[in-house]
């Protein structure tokens, strides 16, 4: 498990409450939803549109959060598919002219 008590972004909505955890240089971050108890996590989602969802990424505010959640790894990065699409008989896309 990994547990942090730092200043996080946070939100707290009528049903839910949300943290925002940058990564990197703070240019990507996750947003986690935790919906209040007795709610369902369904009705949550189904009350987000695109127009509340914006307004609720522009309201998260620093505060002083207690975080634990399981450790993940997450990996990205661009993968070539050069040899992918050669092995599937698009060779001839990278031959030279």
């Amino acid at each position: 498990m990994m547990s942090q008590q730092e200043n996080f972004g946070y939100y707290k909505g009528d049903n839910f409450s949300g943290v925002k955890l940058p990564y990197g240089q703070e240019k990507m971050a996750m947003y986690i939803i935790l919906p209040d108890e007795g709610v369902n996590l369904d009705s949550v989602i189904e009350s987000l549109d695109t127009d509340r969802w914006k307004d609720i990424l522009e309201s998260f505010s620093s505060k002083k959060v207690y975080i634990s959640m399981p450790r993940y790894k997450m990996e990205y990065g661009i993968k070539l598919l050069n040899n992918v699409l050669i092995n599937l008989g698009m060779g001839i896309a990278f031959d030279p002219l």
